[in-house]
Parts: structure tokens; sequence; C-alpha cells
């Protein structure tokens, strides 16, 4: 089932205003990250390019290259995945294998015995999650091709696995307090998704597939009854109290993100019972809609509109014959486009940030994770769903 033509025009449209904007950026006055400067918008250059080879694209990425590598030389960078320097080798991989760059591996060995002092050091910090610790550095040393670099990480997550329960909690910096998370951004699917990869790529299969059982027993052990809560995975449960606090509709947290890893992870563990459910799971989830209850607030990729509209239309073009995923994907779209004001600057959508005390204001970002970058490479792949993997980046591919 295809996509609304009406819609797909609208997409388009919305896309060359938002390439105009991004083509304007001033690389002096933005950061280095994957998530939240350059590199996140030199990925939508290059995936740009690749859709239709205009030279304005190729041209805008070499100059956020030449940045990116000044500030690496320059400055003191972290080794995060989402900012720093796994995330723009990530990119910088990315590239290669589309022919968009070459002569890499100087550039990259440079940077390899660092991130793996860093992968270590937030092992002995248990810092493990996707977005800030150690498994984002994994994910770089899976793409480089350097399973001696992973392993440390396959038995530190082996750890937690104690009389048959994969019992992963990680701390909350702003209140000090244990939680088990279930979502894919600092979660149990964000490590699924990791061992998974781990297992695709031959980088020990059997312990990385026995933990993803365990992870997806822990998991099922705590779902939520959906006529009663709206959702069957839930955000948080606290270690002390086992409150549970429900997920919202979303990348980072909620069965969007989590459904769609395990309905990727089922083929790899060849689970066809959690397919099954993964799918029966999504299809539930398509129907819904208020936008409170769902918590989405604004147009981003991480927890708004556009990453609805995006994970929907993967599961669409995976299984093609509902409409539930094509109807779906259609709200998700329109809901985006909808956000956009009728300004041609960076102002043109705002996103939403919210402070420790759980409020926060609205505000302009050029970011991948939660800015108008994220949206535009979310209207592109769209019309180009053949350009797709660059969402690897966020455990999507």
């Amino acid at each position: 089932m295809n996509l609304n033509s009406d819609i797909l025009a609208k997409v388009r449209e919305e896309l060359n205003v938002i390439n105009k904007i991004l083509l304007s950026v001033d690389v002096n006055r933005q950061q280095l990250g994957l998530y939240n400067g350059l590199s996140g918008i030199a990925l939508m250059m290059a995936t740009n390019y690749l859709a239709n080879k205009e030279s304005i694209f190729r041209d805008k990425l070499s100059e956020i290259l030449e940045k990116t590598s000044l500030i690496i030389e320059n400055d003191k960078v972290d080794g995060m995945f989402s900012v720093g320097l796994a995330g723009w080798g990530w990119l910088i991989l990315h590239l290669e294998e589309k022919e968009l760059l070459e002569d890499i591996e100087d550039v990259l060995s440079q940077i390899d015995y660092v991130l793996f002092l860093d992968l270590r050091r937030l092992l002995y910090q248990n810092e493990y999650d996707m977005l800030n610790g150690a498994i984002s550095i994994g994910l770089y040393f899976i793409k480089r091709k350097q399973p001696e670099r992973v392993s440390p990480l396959i038995n530190y997550l082996e750890a937690f696995c104690k009389s048959g329960v994969f019992d992963l909690k990680r701390k909350m910096h702003r209140t000090g307090e244990y939680v088990f998370d279930f979502g894919l951004a600092h979660g149990y699917a964000g490590v699924i998704y990791f061992l998974s990869k781990c297992a695709q790529s031959n980088y020990e299969v059997e312990k990385s597939i026995s933990l993803i059982k365990l992870a997806k027993q822990f998991m099922f052990s705590n779902l939520l009854n959906y006529e009663i809560d709206g959702a069957l995975f839930p955000h948080l449960k606290w270690v002390e109290t086992d409150r549970m606090e429900k997920g919202r509709l979303a990348w980072c947290y909620g069965d969007l993100g989590v459904l769609y890893t395990l309905l990727k992870t089922a083929s790899i563990i060849e689970d066809f019972g959690l397919e099954k459910f993964s799918i029966n799971g999504l299809t539930l989830n398509s129907d819904r809609r208020n936008l409170l209850e769902c918590m989405i607030f604004d147009a981003g990729f991480c927890h708004g509109t556009a990453g609805a509209a995006y994970l929907f239309n993967k599961v669409r073009l995976l299984v093609p014959k509902s409409e539930n995923f094509l109807f779906a994907t259609e709200y998700w779209i329109n809901s985006t486009l909808k956000k956009a004001t009728d300004k041609i600057t960076l102002e043109r959508y705002q996103f939403y940030n919210p402070n420790s005390e759980g409020k926060g204001s609205f505000t302009s970002s050029y970011a991948l994770l939660d800015g108008i970058t994220g949206v535009g490479l979310t209207y592109l792949t769209i019309l180009y769903p053949d350009l797709s993997d660059w969402d690897e980046c966020l455990l999507l591919s």
C-alpha cells in the first residue's frame, strides 16, 4: 500500500524548505555531535546528495567535514556517540561505505585507542547506555569491525545475569534512585539492539543471543495491561518500590521503539512468536492519536511526531499489507507537517526542551535527535526509502 500522493507532494515541498535552511547553516557556530551538531547535518547533506546527486549538497558536506576535522584537532572532544568522537567516527565509516570518502584509515586509527579507553572507563563507572555510555562506543567498534574491542562490553552485560535473570539497573543522575529502564535510548531495548548487531556481525554469537533472550524474558515479566495502561511496556520501573511509569509513543521510550526493536530482533533469534507479538503490539499502538497521552509535544525525532512517522513508516514497509501502519504513517506525517510555521529560518520548527523539574520551553534547533535535521531526514527517507540505512546511528538498521 502506497502513501497518499498529496501527502508526498507536501513532504517534498517541506523538505526543500528545510534543505534551504540547513544549507545556510554557519558551520563555525555549531558543535561536533552526530545527534546535536555538525555530524548530524553532514549525514543529512550526504543522504540528500545520494538521493539526487546535486553538487550543492556535496559541497556543504565537504565544508562541514573540514570544520569537524578542525574541532577534533583543536578542541577537547568527548568520546560519546551522541555528541563526540564515536558518532563522528561512525559518520566517517558511513560516508566511506557510500563512496563519499576514501583513505580514512589514518584518521580513524588515531581515535580507536582513545575510544577504547573511554569505553573501559564508562564500564568502570557503570555507564552502559546507548546515548551517553559504553554501548554507544561499542556501536562504533562494530561498524569499525573490531570485535576484540566489543567483547569487554558483552562480558560486562553478561555479569548482570544471575540465576537466569538479566538484572540490569541504572542510576538516575538527578535523584540517585535505581531503575530498570526499558527504552531504546537508555535501556533494555538498546541493549537488545546492540547484542543483535553483535550476533549479525558474528561477534560472540552464542553469548549475544543468550543475553537477548534473557533481556526479552525480563521485559516480558514486566508487561503492562494495554487495556488499562494504554501501553504494553513501561518506561521505567523503580527497583525499591516496583513502581512503573507508563511509556510514551516515541523512538526513545515506549512501545514504538521497543516493539520495533523486538520485531527486528525476532528473525535473528528465530523467535516467530516474538515477531507475531511485536506486530500485534504495533498494530495496537497504531491507533494511538492523543498527543497528550502519547506525550508528544513537538516535531522532533526523539520523542516527537517525526519519530513516530518514521518508525511507523519502517513498520509499514515490513508489513506492507497492513492498513493500520499506512494510516498511522500518514497521520504522523501530517502531524509533523502541521508543526511547521511559515518562517524560512531555523525557527520554522520549535522543539520542547524539558528541564530537571519536568518543565521546559520550546526552542529552535539544528539537531538530528531533537531538531530540524531529524525532521528533514524523516521527510527525505519517506521520499527515498532505499536510503534509510543512515538510521543505523539511531539503532534502527
